[in-house]
């Protein structure tokens, strides 16, 4: 969209009174690289922000959500949250995989990568995106046996 702003200010006027608008928009550039450790995820991340920005759209529109609320007349939570989607493995790969593949024909239009390098990259993710977890033992151990 040409103006957010204008945009949230449109969606306001169809809200009633004490009504919510909640958005999700990504922050691309930054984040992912410097959480994890996960090179197939941090390339992935790349090349939509890349396709995004390539296309017109907006790919760190989330870092401007606060004051463009504001500026539309809205009262912004000041706390807003940012995940990045790993948890259950299942669950947080087919995320990745929907909206890359969603994405696809773009970045391949626009010579970023070639379509098996991007299904290369959604298949290492796969093997990199971990859900650990652990139990307290009913027993204490020893630390020396």
């Amino acid at each position: 969209m040409n103006d957010p702003t204008e945009a949230l200010r449109q969606i306001a006027g169809r809200i009633r009174p004490g009504g919510v608008v909640a958005l999700q928009e990504p922050i691309t550039r930054n984040g992912v690289r410097a959480a994890t450790r996960q090179p197939a995820l941090a390339r992935l991340n790349d090349l939509l922000g890349e396709t995004f920005e390539r296309s017109g759209a907006r790919p760190d529109l989330g870092e401007e959500l606060y004051w463009r609320m504001l500026d539309a007349g809205l009262e912004p939570d000041p706390r807003p949250f940012a995940e990045i989607p790993l948890g259950r493995a299942g669950l947080a790969y087919r995320r990745w995989s929907v909206f890359v593949q969603s994405v696809l024909p773009k970045m391949v239009e626009y010579g970023l990568a070639a379509e098996k390098d991007i299904l290369d990259l959604l298949e290492r993710l796969y093997r990199e995106i971990v859900c650990q977890w652990a139990r307290k033992p009913a027993v204490a151990h020893s630390a020396n046996p």
